[in-house]
């Protein structure tokens, strides 16, 4: 997917997967939407103890298996944004590859 910042080789997650994360990061921090949203790029606390209790949430609202390495890099937890993303290849993958 293209991102809307000119350079069609940046990706971005779809609706689905930034609704998704959106949604569970409010739940889990009890963070107001527009305080998230407003962070979703950077700004708001974010680290991996955080995005791997969002992980297990995020693969039963998302219905795909989140694999162990897609969380192992320090750049996914940059921000909500670029978490998003390494989500949105979990996705992609099981959309190209249905079981």
């Amino acid at each position: 997917m293209a991102s809307d910042t000119g350079n069609p080789t940046e990706t971005v997650p779809s609706d689905r997967v930034r609704e998704a994360v959106l949604g569970c990061y409010c739940q889990l921090q009890h963070a107001e939407r527009t305080v998230v949203e407003g962070g979703f790029h950077g700004g708001i606390p974010f680290d991996s103890i955080l995005g791997v209790e969002m992980a297990a949430n995020l693969e039963i609202t998302l219905g795909v298996t989140i694999p162990e390495e897609r969380l192992m890099r320090t750049s996914v937890y940059a921000s909500l944004a670029a978490f998003a993303i390494a989500i949105q290849g979990c996705v992609d993958a099981v959309e190209e590859n249905p079981a």
